[in-house]
């Protein structure tokens, strides 16, 4: 009898503890998924520029940033549950605004893709490029159809391709601006995204040259990527250098004192153009003898 209360007692004591770990475990996955979509409700609200302060639960389900509308465990649609956002921070409320949604799942969040037209990689625009830019949208999650547009255009420098969704942002010398890029639909309701390219096309440019007995040095002056680096050719055969491989960094030149070099010089900017190669006199370590 006396064993038979005590292995009652233990599967009580287990079934209260597996109950305690599967509030415990829901609890933390019911927090768990709060938190994710209060940081999908923020990305939303970045991507689109922090234009609106609410959203819904079914519009971000709609356009691809969560993966359900339905509540974790009871699977309630949840939809038209109400998202605000406040000093950057998500809120997820107890109110419902069924219209609200159906308003929110129709905007669009508008992806800009940047390609670099001279070999069609991808532009970081955090960098410098030489190439003319080419810009393509996308829509996350496929929100927006190519007929419900009515037409694509740029801030600045105007152009419009709507047959093939992309615009080229073109120049002659320099850019570095931010731009955005519009996207009207039919219904006349208009959508942007803003994104920045930094393009440079023109070279360095020489300056001045310093040579003493004990070292030489070019100058170069880059206003607008600026200067990336200075390197030498040095050659003792007055052969003359005809690609910018030839040209190494100083400290990786060696030297000979019994010879003379003739000292060639480019310097290289950070949209990865060179300089002319300029000739800037000879050099030993010995003596020197300017052109």
């Amino acid at each position: 009898m006396l064993k038979k209360n005590k292995n009652k007692k233990i599967i009580i004591l287990i079934t209260i503890i597996l109950i305690v770990l599967i509030i415990v475990i829901s609890i933390l996955l019911n927090i768990n998924n709060t938190n994710k979509i209060k940081k999908s409700a923020i990305l939303w609200y970045n991507d689109q520029n922090g234009l609106y302060n609410e959203t819904t639960i079914g519009a971000l389900y709609k356009n691809g940033y969560i993966n359900s509308n339905k509540s974790l465990f009871l699977k309630q649609d949840l939809s038209c549950k109400i998202i605000k956002i406040e000093n950057n921070k998500a809120i997820i409320t107890n109110d419902v605004d069924c219209n609200l949604n159906d308003q929110m799942q129709k905007i669009p969040t508008l992806i800009v893709n940047l390609y670099k037209t001279s070999d069609n990689s991808k532009y970081d625009p955090n960098t410098w490029t030489s190439s003319d830019i080419e810009v393509k949208l996308s829509y996350k999650n496929n929100n927006l159809l190519e007929e419900d547009i009515n037409r694509i255009y740029l801030t600045k420098d105007y152009s419009e391709n709507k047959d093939d969704n992309s615009l080229i942002i073109s120049t002659q010398s320099f850019i570095e601006d931010t731009y955005t890029i519009n996207v009207m639909l039919n219904d006349g309701s208009i959508y942007s995204k803003d994104f920045s390219i930094k393009i440079d096309k023109t070279k360095p440019i020489y300056i001045d040259k310093e040579i003493t007995n004990e070292d030489y040095k070019a100058y170069f002056e880059d206003n607008e990527s600026n200067l990336d680096e200075v390197l030498y050719y040095l050659t003792d055969n007055n052969t003359p250098p005809t690609n910018i491989d030839q040209f190494n960094k100083k400290e990786n030149i060696s030297l000979e004192s019994d010879k003379t070099y003739q000292v060639w010089a480019v310097a290289t900017n950070n949209a990865n153009l060179y300089s002319d190669f300029i000739e800037i006199g000879n050099f030993s370590l010995k003596t020197f003898e300017e052109e």
